[in-house]
């Protein structure tokens, strides 16, 4: 019956660490678009720093199935008593917060656009141009962005493909989410 036991608490002690790990090394994802001649995508995710082989999450064409289901119609609303929200005041100032918090802990691994673009008139397509070249000559590019953008005069439309990679940590989410929840739904003060 021990040996159960050292067994069972030997596998536990393996999960926790594996979710520990998983929390603490960054998570790199990759998304790969392309639509030349049809739209294809892939999201791919790489744990512990990149060292685990890739995991495909998302891949794409899907063929559209059509449904059989009618819409439903919508009952017109009732009025009666307003739901309470369950947010203090300060919700809507800490929400921008928040937000500016997490965009700062994803960080830009890659991204790589190659692309023909088109507009129907050809003046147009000129004028987009030049505000493109702006993005992609004006001033360095740092070493993981790679703008490859071409005007095509002749036809209208967008070809190529873009790469982008992020690489975020969880645990650096605990501390502005904990922060969030505490200025909503915290004590007033």
């Amino acid at each position: 019956m021990s040996l159960l036991f050292a067994i069972i608490f030997w596998a536990l002690c393996a999960v926790l660490v594996f979710l520990v790990v998983l929390l603490i090394t960054p998570m790199r994802f990759r998304l790969h678009l392309a639509n030349t001649p049809q739209l294809a995508y892939r999201l791919d995710v790489r744990v512990a720093g990149g060292l685990a082989p890739s995991i495909t999450l998302v891949q794409g064409p899907h063929r559209k199935q059509k449904s059989a289901r009618k819409a439903k119609k919508k009952s017109p609303k009732k009025h009666g008593k307003s739901r309470v929200s369950p947010f203090r005041g300060s919700a809507g100032s800490a929400l921008p917060r928040l937000i500016a918090d997490i965009f700062d802990h994803i960080h830009l691994s890659e991204l790589v656009v190659d692309a023909d673009f088109g507009l129907n008139d050809p003046a147009d397509t000129g004028q987009l141009s030049g505000l493109l070249m702006l993005l992609q000559y004006a001033r360095p590019l740092p070493h993981k962005v790679s703008l490859n953008l071409r005007p095509d005069f002749t036809q209208s439309g967008l070809r190529g493909t873009l790469t982008a990679g992020i690489q975020v940590t969880l645990a650096a989410f605990l501390i502005p989410i904990m922060r969030f929840g505490w200025h909503a739904f915290g004590p007033a003060g």
